[in-house]
């Protein structure tokens, strides 16, 4: 990937941080990256006329903002869980391995790679289905988002399924079906158009993240007080991603 593409990428994240903060009322709300842990991993599984495939990553970065006092990620308690929370997920296409160099390479071809390197993931709205009574176990969360692959951006419902696993991780896990000519994909061939993949894929994930909260990270700013960081400290949270770190070895 190029310098000029990198930045683009992230200049969007900074104005879609900044628009999340300036829209909020008088109030204080959280701004913080999570490092996803060992184990995690999305995958997208398809069908071809003679046999199934399946591409997986486990690259995967993202930020988190919370309109909520004192809250960097609840992840104690879902309780708190509405339309002012939102969510950022960042995927490089590049990072799917299906398995085989020729199918990657189609993959890639097919999801635009060159042109749109990234899959990227908001969350707009969340709504909690149910609870758990103890804890340690799953909460139903509704969510509505928009899903921006190959240069197309389409709004998407899912349920997901969070679980708290210690003061500052927890585990989330969902699925989706799509169809690449929604997003204006040509599903790919093979072999002189003999092989010849079905519009239909099926995203899963099941994701350990950890909330970072360094000396370095932006915990909190207070709208009403004016005493909002500057745009550069902002970016910086977001260059330290992995994500981007890889994209740029």
């Amino acid at each position: 990937m190029n310098p000029h593409q990198v930045n683009r990428i992230l200049l969007r994240a900074l104005i879609g941080a900044l628009t999340l903060i300036n829209g909020l009322s008088a109030q204080t709300i959280s701004l913080g990256p999570f490092e996803t842990l060992p184990g995690s991993r999305l995958w997208m599984d398809g069908k071809t006329n003679i046999n199934k495939f399946s591409c997986e990553t486990e690259l995967l970065t993202g930020y988190a903002y919370f309109g909520s006092e004192d809250i960097f990620l609840p992840v104690n308690n879902f309780q708190n869980v509405g339309t002012n929370t939102s969510l950022y997920f960042f995927i490089p296409i590049r990072s799917f391995d299906c398995r085989n160099d020729r199918m990657n390479k189609d993959m890639y071809k097919a999801l635009k790679e060159n042109q749109y390197p990234i899959i990227e993931y908001e969350l707009t709205k969340s709504e909690l289905i149910a609870a758990p009574n103890s804890e340690g176990v799953w909460y139903s969360i509704d969510t509505i988002g928009n899903l921006t692959l190959a240069g197309t951006t389409k709004r998407i419902e899912m349920d997901v399924k969070v679980r708290p696993l210690s003061n500052n991780t927890f585990q989330i896990t969902g699925f989706i079906s799509i169809s690449m000519r929604d997003f204006k994909i040509k599903p790919p061939t093979a072999f002189f158009g003999l092989i010849k993949a079905k519009p239909e894929l099926s995203i899963s994930f099941d994701i350990y993240a950890e909330a970072k909260q360094t000396a370095g990270t932006i915990n909190h700013f207070n709208i009403a007080g004016n005493q909002l960081e500057s745009s550069n400290q902002i970016l910086s949270q977001v260059l330290e991603s992995k994500c981007f770190d890889k994209l740029n070895e």
